[in-house]
Order: C-alpha cells, then sequence, then structure tokens
C-alpha cells in the first residue's frame, strides 16, 4: 500500500484468509516475507511510510472460493537484540521486546483491516546509563472498496504513538541504532495521527501484463508540545507499477513511487527528515517446480532517495538520513504441512548533511560562520529461517529468525571561518561502529 507496509511494526497478516487450495498453501507466508523484512529494516519512519506492499499472489487470489466474507487473525511476538560497538570510545546495546495483532476482514468488494503492536524499547548507552521506552505505535485502520479488479479506493487512519513525543534522553536512547539497515519497531515512537486516502487503478495490457496507477493524500495536525515528534504536515504520494505473470504460478512487478510532504520543523523539535522520497522497486516471486509445485522462491531489489530533506541528522539517527537500497530473498520448500527455507538480506544506507551557525563575536564585531559537514554509511547483512506450519485447515504457525552483522561509518567535519571568509580552524572526527544481533519472532494466523 501507498501508506507502507507498516508504520513501526512488521506488517504481519496479509496472508489471504479463508482456505487456499494446497497449490497456494503457505504461499501468503513465503510471499510475504519479502515485503515484511523490507518495511521492518527501515529504521526511520519516513522510509517505512514510502515502501510499496507486497500483494498476495494474482493466482492464489484468482483460486479463492467466492465466500461472502472471510476474515483472519493474527497474533505475533518478536524480540530483537543488537550490539553497536564504537571502536574508539563507548557503545550501547539495544534490546526490544514487541507484539502485535492484526485483523482482517474481507468481502467481495470490501475489505477492512486493523493493527496494533505494543513495543518495550531499552538502550544501554556507553557508561552504563539505561533508557527504557515503553508504548505503542500508532494504531492502524484502513477500509478498501473495490470498484472493478484492480481499481480500489482506500481510506486509512494512524493514530500517534504512546508516546507520542520524545524528551532528548529518548531520542538519543533511539539514536543508539537510529539507521535503515536495522529492523526496530520503536522508531516509530513520537509519530503523530494521521488520516489518508487513496486510489489505484488498473489498466490490462492483455492476459499476462498489466499497469497500476495510484494516488494518495495524507494530513496529519501540527502537534503542540515542547518534546521531540514526529509529524508529516501534508504529503502528497503518487506511483506506478508495471506487473506481468510468468506463468500461472508466478509473477514478476517492476515499480516507482514518490512522496512530498510539507511539514515545519517545530522549532528544530520535528524527527522528520523533511521533504520527500523517490523509491523504485523490482520483484518477483512464485513456485520454481511448476503450479502444482513445491518449492517457491522470491527476490526483491529497492533504492530509496529522499530529496528536499533539511532536517536528515537528528537525534534518533544514528547518520543522517540518506539514500537507502538492497537486495532480499526467500527459498522455502512445502514438506507435508511445514514450509520451510532460508532467507537473506544485504541493506545499504549513504547520507550526507551540512549545517552552518553564526557563532557572535564579542563586542559587537562580526559573527564568525561555523560550517559542519556530516557523511555517513551503514550496512548490514541478514541471515535466516522461516517456517510456516499449517497446524489444522485454518490455523498456521510461523517462526522467523535471522542474524544481522553490520556496520556504520560517521565522518564528520567542522570549519570554522573568520566575518572576511578567512579559515580560522578545521577540526575532523570519525566514528566507527560494528552492528551485531539479530532478532525472532512467533506467529499465529487463525482464519475463517
Amino acid at each position: 500500500m501507498t501508506q507502507g507496509a507498516r508504520v513501526g511494526g512488521r506488517a504481519r497478516g496479509q496472508g489471504t484468509p479463508g482456505p487456499v487450495p494446497r497449490a497456494c498453501r503457505g504461499r501468503g507466508s513465503r510471499a510475504r516475507w519479502l515485503s515484511l523484512f523490507l518495511a521492518g529494516s527501515a529504521g526511520s519512519l519516513g522510509a517505512q511510510v514510502n515502501l510499496p506492499s507486497l500483494p498476495p499472489p494474482p493466482e492464489a487470489m484468482r483460486d479463492l472460493p467466492r465466500l461472502a466474507w472471510r476474515q483472519s487473525l493474527v497474533l505475533r511476538g518478536a524480540a530483537r537484540g543488537y550490539a553497536v560497538d564504537e571502536r574508539r570510545g563507548s557503545d550501547a546495546s539495544i534490546a526490544e521486546r514487541a507484539g502485535g495483532i492484526t485483523y482482517l476482514l474481507r468481502g467481495a468488494r470490501l475489505a477492512f483491516r486493523t493493527d496494533v503492536t505494543p513495543v518495550v524499547y531499552g538502550a544501554t548507552l556507553g557508561g552504563g546509563s539505561t533508557t527504557q521506552l515503553a508504548g505503542i505505535t500508532p494504531v492502524q485502520m484502513r477500509l478498501d472498496w473495490r470498484w472493478r479488479d484492480g481499481d480500489t479506493t482506500r481510506f486509512y487512519v494512524r493514530s500517534g504513538t504512546r508516546p507520542i513525543a520524545l524528551d532528548t534522553a529518548q531520542s538519543q536512547a533511539l539514536g543508539a541504532a537510529g539507521t535503515s539497515t536495522l529492523d526496530l519497531d520503536a522508531m516509530a515512537f513520537g509519530a503523530q495521527p494521521m488520516a489518508g486516502v487513496r486510489h489505484a487503478v488498473r489498466v490490462s495490457l492483455g492476459d499476462a501484463n498489466s499497469l497500476s496507477f495510484r494516488t494518495a493524500a495524507e494530513v496529519s495536525p501540527r502537534p503542540g508540545g515542547v518534546d521531540f515528534t514526529y509529524w508529516t504536515g501534508t504529503t502528497l504520494r503518487g506511483g506506478v507499477a508495471w506487473q506481468r505473470l510468468l506463468g500461472a504460478a508466478a509473477s514478476a512487478r517492476v515499480s516507482a513511487d514518490v512522496s512530498r510532504s510539507f511539514a515545519g520543523d517545530l522549532d528544530g523539535r520535528n524527527l522528520f527528515p523533511g521533504g520527500g522520497n523517490l523509491v523504485l522497486d523490482a520483484r518477483t516471486s512464485g513456485l520454481l517446480d511448476g503450479e502444482d509445485g513445491r518449492w517457491f522462491g522470491a527476490v526483491q531489489g529497492f533504492w530509496s532517495r529522499p530529496f528536499a530533506n533539511p532536517n536528515a541528522d537528528n537525534l534518533a539517527r544514528l547518520i543522517p538520513q540518506g539514500q537507502f537500497g538492497g537486495v532480499q530473498a526467500l527459498l522455502t520448500a512445502e514438506v507435508g504441512s511445514l514450509s520451510i527455507g532460508p532467507t537473506a538480506s544485504l541493506l545499504r544506507e549513504s547520507s550526507a548533511a551540512d549545517a552552518r551557525f553564526l557563532i557572535a563575536a564579542p563586542n559587537g564585531g562580526r559573527p564568525v560562520s561555523n560550517t559542519v559537514r556530516k557523511e555517513g554509511s551503514g550496512w548490514s547483512v541478514a541471515g535466516g529461517l522461516t517456517a510456516t506450519w499449517e497446524v489444522v485447515e485454518a490455523v498456521d504457525l510461523t517462526l522467523d529468525a535471522a542474524l544481522t552483522r553490520g556496520g556504520v561509518d560517521l565522518r564528520q567535519r567542522e570549519e570554522l571561518r573568520a566575518p572576511g571568509g578567512r579559515p580560522i580552524s578545521a577540526i575532523e572526527t570519525r566514528r566507527e561502529n560494528t552492528i551485531s544481533g539479530g532478532w525472532v519472532a512467533l506467529e499465529v494466523t487463525l482464519r475463517w
């Protein structure tokens, strides 16, 4: 969805509810993995919001029985932990526990979905100081009306988080792991409520090809208070996607999405980087050994580039927000009632940010110019396992786990210049971090 695969939580429960033919069984969890990991790996709320979601496999939707109403309930829990070690000085230890509930009701033309995710986040920084945040990421509700196959209007709302604003210590605790290459639900803390509407139109180009066009508009009320918060103001979105069916059991899709937000910096309190974002995405997924096969594969590559983002460097970021991209894949085999296989991802972020200040000179002299240039990069490699067990006809149990290894490099140059432009001094510093950790998640899906 244009709103994003999630805001502050793994977008579980996107599998198709109701009975599924055996050839499609388990593919909801399989195909869902790419969009879940992509959304989860985006460490800033802006990146999470702008990424498109992965729809259910078209062939699975086509073969579903025509029931009046179908429902599903997804219960999930996850534990994540990362160690951020600075080679020169302090380090940080990050731990998070998250739960979640997703409910989906789907009819012939109408679909309703709601998500809620409670989170407990703790960060122990260098020197032994510990900051803990406990709350709820945005509660989301959306209502889809399908005019015809491929043409849909969506209305969606998102509550503010609890806490809805962050003090300096809480912002710095999130900033200890604030890079898009790490998966943390708590990165959504401090977000303001939002409401939006989206319309999508699909144009058929024959039996196997189609084009989809989508536009959206979102509004978030201006917050008060004095603490740090994440506020997007008014946002406009647009996108286009080309999809091709590769036989009866696979598909490929290429898409481009762009967004532009209009919000103030709230006198330095806004954690939203500002501006807009461009996302390019290419993916393919399906059965590797025919329509009745047991081997399923999926590959996705994406690239995200922010623009006009004057607040790319803030307290909730380990490095400034910048270009973010990666490749992710999975391969699963169906063994009886169990679908199991490996997952892998390679993610990278690179950024730069400039800031200029004027320092007052004594005795009423002309101010001194202070320019700060930051250049940052981050990467992560993750390998894991996903397994879905169909306990009974309408109950699935899914276990996901992964180990992550990564790093962050931040270079900073601070330069003082006299009123006439003559350099006074320049200081260059470098911060290098290694990141290691992982996560495990358990999910139960009930369908009726």
